[in-house]
């Protein structure tokens, strides 16, 4: 048995997680678990400033315009012109990978 991967993964009544994974740091293959809790709140859309609108993404297509490559600067910009299937503008979340 090959240590350090992920079994499984519980979450309690109070909002814990449980994972848990086989290990044998020890030389004997173990079940280990950790009570990890996690702070903060939870906003609809991941954050409070997108919460009261529409999620509308199974009815949007995101067609790129200029796109530009600084290999210099190692930065990607786009010039994005999103609309609903309706045709009506919409707000795009963009995030870091």
């Amino acid at each position: 048995m090959s240590g350090g991967h992920t079994s499984g993964l519980a979450v309690d009544a109070d909002g814990s997680f449980h994972p848990t994974w086989t290990d044998n740091r020890t030389g004997i293959a173990q079940l280990w678990s950790a009570s990890l809790s996690v702070g903060g709140t939870v906003a609809k859309h991941g954050s409070a400033e997108l919460a009261e609108l529409e999620d509308v993404s199974k009815s949007v297509t995101l067609k790129l315009g200029e796109i530009r490559f600084d290999r210099a600067a190692g930065t990607l910009s786009l010039r994005p012109g999103s609309r609903t299937s309706r045709g009506t503008p919409c707000r795009v979340r963009s995030r870091s990978a």
